[in-house]
């Protein structure tokens, strides 16, 4: 009788373990999602699977979920391909780590080309997918600027903080 009960208390501290979980990253996408940096997921033939709504904002979709499927060589310029699919393979299949930090242009829909920073990581080695976190504004990038960038949101946003460690500690 006791290990049914016990069992039904992990059951239910899983579950309450796992809706924690979504509420937590649901609120880390939301911040991704609308920040102004530019989130991307690409799959092993350069198909977007992920993109926040800044970026797609920026290349001139309505919202993140247009842009979702098509291939990320339409909006980068054909003389600067082949450099981005050599990026690509050797983060994902030579596992190379000297494409982690990566300069290149992309295309808006109307044409107008965007100079970006992109920081750059493989996953899920099984689909050799990138993410990439990129800043437009390429210049004025250091890590100093970007440490000061999330020390201003973390200031000026402490009412989102407290909600997500309240969610983490079950507040």
């Amino acid at each position: 009788m006791n290990s049914a009960l016990e069992l039904e208390t992990v059951k239910k501290e899983l579950e309450l373990e796992r809706s924690k979980s979504k509420v937590l990253t649901k609120a880390i996408w939301d911040m991704l999602n609308y920040t102004d940096f530019f989130v991307l997921l690409l799959d092993s033939t350069l198909t977007i699977k992920l993109i926040n709504w800044s970026l797609a904002i920026r290349l001139g979709f309505e919202n993140e979920k247009e842009p979702i499927g098509k291939n990320w060589f339409d909006f980068i310029p054909e003389k600067e391909r082949e450099y981005i699919l050599k990026c690509h393979k050797n983060l994902t299949i030579k596992k190379n780590n000297d494409f982690k930090e990566v300069v290149n242009s992309i295309v808006t829909k109307k044409g107008e080309l965007i100079k970006v920073k992109w920081f750059n990581i493989p996953i899920n080695s099984s689909y050799n997918m990138v993410f990439s976190i990129g800043l437009e504004r390429v210049n004025e990038i250091t890590e100093d600027s970007i440490r000061a960038y999330y020390r201003d949101i973390i200031d000026r946003d402490k009412t989102m903080i407290q909600v997500l460690r309240d969610s983490v500690i079950g507040g």
